[in-house]
């Protein structure tokens, strides 16, 4: 191909991806009552598949206070904003979260599960955890051997959401329900004064949609910085239009994602994440010292991505952990015989001076040590 049809072609394409951004469009819903989560939940029930994330008050634990629940559809992201509604989650919404009829795609489940499991009693079904995912994804097919650190949100979706369609989106926001973005310079002017409140809303009613042209990759790093300047961030009222784009961005950064492996994966490597994924909501909803955002992969769950799960199932749980416990104590008792091996042959070469004298001639020499 010659210098000027190469030329073309790359000016054809930059010219079909310029037409192609911003042509998806997302409704973008901030649900704050329990008639709008019913209604809400009413209109996923026929979902088979959402991106799900959550943010919460200082962060995401059992001993953070959740402030929002984000699901995405194909068209549609819903806030449901768990703070507004007095930190209580409808019963609606507990029941959905609870089925596995619907496939939920959650990058990095375990903060999640932790504070809904701990603070409402609710165990997440049906999760699909596209880190794990991305684990089955570089043992089995990139023959990695390497699972010892999780890939974040970013480096994940950077390598699978490529479509310039995808990732340069419309979201159409309630206008009535945000406020202005707001920056790290306002959060550290503590003498301003306080035009965001605490979990509440006295805002005119305005039935407009305010439409924010939006690149899912770009603002991330930006917000975070604000998330660690102010811990108390996800509680202010009513919610910043850049907070607002950062949750929406990351339950519709899930579904994508979650899509992505659908479609690459074979249905052994499909039922194998759902199995871990269960495995590790499990796992960490029922440990004790609550510390879930590690970014090591557990022994367990390696070995379980590395076995062969085709025979088992979300229901064997019980008897995977009996197995894995079993391998676990095998493992420890001949590191510990190798250890010890290791200790015995230390000492039989270990060496102590000595003095004696010969010939009335005093001098010093190394010997081994007696045990």
């Amino acid at each position: 191909m010659s210098t000027e049809a190469k030329q073309s072609k790359r000016t054809s394409n930059n010219a079909r991806r310029k037409d192609q951004r911003y042509t998806r469009t997302m409704n973008v819903y901030i649900i704050e009552t329990n008639s709008e989560t019913d209604a809400a939940v009413q209109r996923m029930r026929h979902e088979t598949c959402v991106g799900f994330d959550c943010e919460g008050i200082g962060g995401l634990s059992r001993f953070d206070k959740i402030s929002l629940i984000q699901i995405s559809t194909e068209h549609t992201i819903y806030l449901f904003d768990i703070c507004e509604m007095g930190f209580r989650i409808p019963r609606s919404l507990r029941i959905w979260l609870s089925s596995a009829k619907c496939m939920k795609f959650i990058h990095d489940s375990r903060q999640d599960q932790d504070a809904l499991y701990h603070q409402y009693d609710i165990t997440l079904q049906g999760v699909f955890d596209t880190t794990v995912a991305d684990l089955v994804h570089r043992t089995w097919v990139g023959k990695s051997k390497d699972l010892v650190r999780l890939n974040g949100m970013n480096a994940v979706a950077k390598n699978s959401i490529r479509s310039v369609r995808d990732y340069m989106v419309n979201f159409m926001v309630e206008d009535d329900k945000i406020a202005p973005s707001i920056s790290a310079k306002e959060l550290r002017q503590r003498s301003r004064r306080n035009k965001s409140r605490i979990c509440t809303s006295q805002l005119q009613l305005q039935s407009q949609r305010k439409k924010l042209t939006v690149n899912i990759f770009d603002g991330k790093r930006e917000t975070k910085v604000l998330m660690d300047t102010d811990r108390k961030l996800w509680a202010r009222r009513p919610l910043p239009e850049n907070l607002v784009v950062y949750a929406a961005a990351d339950g519709y950064m899930s579904l994508l994602l979650g899509q992505y492996y659908r479609c690459k994966f074979k249905e052994w490597m499909m039922a194998k994440t759902l199995l871990v994924s269960a495995k590790w909501c499990t796992l960490v909803a029922r440990h004790t010292d609550g510390k879930s955002s590690s970014g090591k992969v557990m022994v367990s769950i390696r070995e379980l991505i590395k076995a062969d799960t085709s025979d088992m199932s979300i229901a064997d749980l019980p008897a995977i952990d009996e197995q894995i416990a079993a391998a676990a104590v095998h493992a420890t008792r001949g590191r510990s015989v190798r250890q010890a091996g290791v200790r015995r042959h230390a000492k039989t070469t270990e060496k102590t001076k000595t003095k004696a004298k010969t010939n009335g001639v005093e001098h010093t020499y190394w010997r081994p040590k007696q045990l």
